[in-house]
């Protein structure tokens, strides 16, 4: 039988550059069973070039979602940006309920980026915004908010192309 996935240099001892393109099944087999975190990076990396395979894109979305280690979990949601809004939206909004605040800043960030997102993404962007507890997701919220809704953020402030800072802030 076929391998499920290779790893070259068990343990990462020797510096290397190394080019071998691995099928997708096998990369999602190794990001979900790979104990090492530098080679989920590795293979996160891998996965982010392949925007337009569905099953790349549900291995980054599982990762991002149910990955062992919160690390793995925040690269896998900044991983989803590369891909459709399809794809990213759902994972990332339920990336926004993870137990680690750098998850969910992670998650709510990426969601704020879309401008094609549907209303889905603006209402997770608004709930992290109002409902989290950590100041840094609801950081990246106001952000995302000031992307998606800028009229959200600050009723009745000047935007961009709509004669800059206000009076006060011009003098």
């Amino acid at each position: 039988t076929a391998p499920t996935y290779v790893i070259f240099d068990d343990g990462n001892h020797i510096l290397k550059k190394l080019t071998f393109d691995e099928p997708t099944a096998m990369l999602a087999a190794q990001l979900s069973h790979d104990p090492n975190l530098w080679d989920r990076q590795w293979v996160l990396e891998q996965l982010a070039s392949r925007v337009k395979d569905a099953d790349a894109a549900a291995a980054v979305a599982e990762a991002a979602q149910h990955a062992d280690y919160p690390f793995t979990r925040v690269v896998a949601a900044t991983t989803l940006g590369g891909f459709p809004a399809a794809a990213g939206v759902p994972a990332r909004t339920a990336a926004a309920h993870d137990t680690s605040a750098l998850v969910r800043a992670a998650a709510v960030a990426g969601i704020g980026t879309l401008k094609d997102g549907g209303d889905g993404a603006l209402a997770a962007v608004r709930a992290a915004c109002s409902g989290d507890a950590s100041y840094g997701v609801r950081a990246a919220a106001v952000l995302g908010l000031g992307r998606l809704a800028p009229d959200d953020v600050c009723p009745g402030a000047p935007h961009r192309g709509e004669g800059g800072a206000s009076p006060a802030l011009r003098r």
